[in-house]
Parts: structure tokens; C-alpha cells; sequence
């Protein structure tokens, strides 16, 4: 086996060498420069890589248990299948990094600076990213077990395929991010911001979503079961098809929401306000309204027999249709209970046209 100080193993890297099953001494490589290096199958434990240029070097099946990477110049640096538990990425910038298949339990990404860099089928639990700055980031089929995102900022990033029930994200922000088939059953996400993100599969029965910012959110066709939102301010946000039976949903703001085709049985809306939100098809039996703002809602073709509108407020409130046995309101002024043009169009019935008259001709 082949021995190398890390001046021998930078010069190597410069050369264009493979480097393979190498046994190094003194694993001070701070402020080398080992960018574009190749090295595989190497025991690098416990090295200091502190400032180092690591642009473009690929570290493939390498140890690198309790190595420092803090302030190394990080751009393109590839992560494949190493052992990298207890590594230490703080106050670091990882841009558009790749790390496959890796093992990074009790690895420490505080405060660092992520923008481009993937996660793919790795183990990250225990991993501490909190403070940190996630941008355009991805998590693939990753092992996210008590891992800490607590105060995080994260923008157009993915979790994909991730069970992230025991993951602390408290206090962070979320924007234009992607949760695709994820498992949050019982979440905490209280007072945090989901903004513009994406649900897609995922479940989330039992989240706390107390207090959270949601604006404009999509949620389409979950099953959001036991879920909290009172208190949310979820503007624009997409509902459509969810599973939304017992949710407390009271003092919120839902203006512009996307309710069609929900499931809202005994959910409870007391004052919050619903301007110009759409609960079209949606069945709202037993839920109650109790003080809501519902100007220019929509209720067509709904279900909301046995809901309680009391004190609600109405103006061009669109009943079109909609079932409303043993509803209870304070006032119907305000709600319009037929939209003529609709009405029309759908008892619209084409004109029989005339038979053409056949021509006859006398015989000669």
C-alpha cells in the first residue's frame, strides 16, 4: 500500500491520478488544493479539509467519519457511497454538491449555505442543518430520522420519498418547495411557512398546522384528516378533493381557497374569513360558518345541510344549486340563490331543426 502526506496526494490530484487504496499520514490537508482529484477506497477519518479547494474532486467509497470540511471551497464535489458520519459542513457553502448513497448520521450542516445540492438514498439521521440556507436543494429516498431543520430558510428545494415524522422543522420557512409522497403524519408545524409549496402524495393526517402561513399551498386531493388550522393564513390556497371531516379550522384567514369537491363534514370555519372562496361540489354537512366573511364565496352545487351560517356575513354569495336543508342563518341578505345565466345555460336545449321538404316532381 502506497503512503501519501496530503502535499503528495495534492500533487497527485494535479497530475490527473487516480488515487486508490492509499494510506495516508498526517490528514492536515487545510488550504490544499485538491480540486478535480480523484480518490477511491481511501481511509481519509478525522482529516481537516478546512479551507480546501475541493471544486469538482469526487470522493468515492472513501472514510471520512469526523472530517472537517468547514470554510472548503465546495462547488460540484461528489459524495459517492462514503462513510461520513459525524462530518462537519458548518458555516460551509455546498454549491451543486452530490452526495449518493452515502452515510452521514450526526453530520453538521449549521448554518451552511446549500443552493443545487442533492441527497441521494442516504442516512442522515441525527443530522443537524439548523440556521441553514437551502436553496434549489433536493432530498431523494433519504433516512431523515431526528434529524434537526429547526429555523431554517428553504426555497425551490424537493423532499421526495422521505419519512419525515420524527424531523424537527420548527421555525423554518418554506417557499416554492416540494413534498412528494412524504410521510408527516402528526408533523408539528405550528407558527412556520409553507408558501407556494407543493403536497403531492404525501400524508399528512394529524399535522398542526396552527398558526402556519400557507398562501397560496396546494394540498389537492389529500387526506388531511385531524389536521389543525385555525389560525392559518392560507390566501389562495388549494384544497380541492382533500379529506377534511372534523378540522378545526376557526379564525383563519382563507381568502380565495380552493374547497371544490372537499370533504368538510363537521369541519369548524367560526370566524374566519372565506372572501371569494370556492366550495363548489364540495359536501359541508354539519360545519359550521359561525361568524365567517363568505362575500363572492361560492357555494354551488354543495352540500350544506345541517351547517350553521349564524352571523355570517354575505355579499353576492353564490347558492346556485346548493342543498341547504336545515341550515341556519341570521340573514340570507346578501346571498344570491340562482345564477340566471347558469341556470340558463343548463336548461339550455337545442331548437329542433325543420325536415327539409322533399321535392317532388309529377311524373310526365
Amino acid at each position: 500500500m502506497t503512503i501519501m502526506t496530503p502535499q503528495t496526494i495534492q500533487q497527485a490530484c494535479k497530475r490527473g491520478e487516480i488515487l486508490t487504496d492509499i494510506q495516508v499520514i498526517d490528514r492536515n490537508f487545510r488550504d490544499l488544493d485538491l480540486s478535480g482529484g480523484i480518490l477511491t477506497e481511501i481511509d481519509l477519518s478525522g482529516s481537516d479539509f478546512s479551507g480546501c479547494n475541493l471544486q469538482e474532486t469526487l470522493f468515492s467509497e472513501c472514510q471520512l467519519q469526523g472530517s472537517n470540511f468547514q470554510q472548503a471551497q465546495l462547488k460540484e464535489t461528489l459524495f459517492n457511497q462514503s462513510r461520513m458520519i459525524a462530518t462537519i459542513f458548518d458555516n460551509g457553502t455546498l454549491e451543486e454538491c452530490l452526495f449518493t448513497q452515502c452515510i452521514l448520521d450526526e453530520a453538521c450542516f449549521r448554518e451552511a449555505i446549500l443552493y443545487g445540492t442533492k441527497f441521494t438514498h442516504c442516512e442522515l439521521n441525527d443530522a443537524n442543518f439548523e440556521l441553514a440556507s437551502l436553496n434549489k436543494c433536493t432530498f431523494i429516498e433519504v433516512t431523515l430520522n431526528n434529524a434537526i431543520f429547526n429555523y431554517i430558510g428553504c426555497k425551490e428545494s424537493a423532499f421526495m420519498q422521505v419519512d419525515l415524522r420524527d424531523t424537527d422543522f420548527s421555525a423554518s420557512d418554506f417557499f416554492l418547495t416540494t413534498f412528494f409522497e412524504c410521510d408527516q403524519r402528526n408533523a408539528q408545524y405550528a407558527d412556520m411557512r409553507f408558501e407556494r409549496c407543493q403536497f403531492q402524495k404525501c400524508r399528512l393526517e394529524g399535522v398542526n398546522f396552527s398558526g402556519t402561513a400557507l398562501s397560496g399551498s396546494n394540498f389537492s386531493h389529500l387526506s388531511l384528516f385531524g389536521t389543525r388550522l385555525d389560525g392559518v393564513q392560507a390566501e389562495r390556497a388549494m384544497f380541492c378533493g382533500c379529506e377534511l371531516t372534523g378540522t378545526d379550522c376557526r379564525n383563519a384567514c382563507f381568502n380565495q381557497a380552493n374547497f371544490s369537491d372537499a370533504t368538510l363534514t363537521g369541519c369548524d370555519f367560526s370566524n374566519s374569513s372565506l372572501q371569494r372562496a370556492l366550495f363548489q361540489k364540495a359536501s359541508a354537512r354539519q360545519t359550521r360558518f359561525y361568524q365567517c366573511a363568505l362575500h363572492y364565496a361560492d357555494f354551488s352545487y354543495a352540500l350544506v345541510d345541517d351547517a350553521d351560517f349564524t352571523g355570517a356575513q354575505f355579499q353576492q354569495t353564490r347558492f346556485h344549486r346548493a342543498s341547504q336543508q336545515e341550515s341556519r342563518f341570521s340573514s340570507r341578505d346578501g346571498i344570491s340563490e340562482q345564477d340566471d345565466a347558469l341556470f340558463a345555460a343548463e336548461n339550455w336545449q337545442p331548437k329542433t331543426r325543420p325536415k327539409p321538404q322533399e321535392d317532388y316532381h309529377e311524373p310526365g
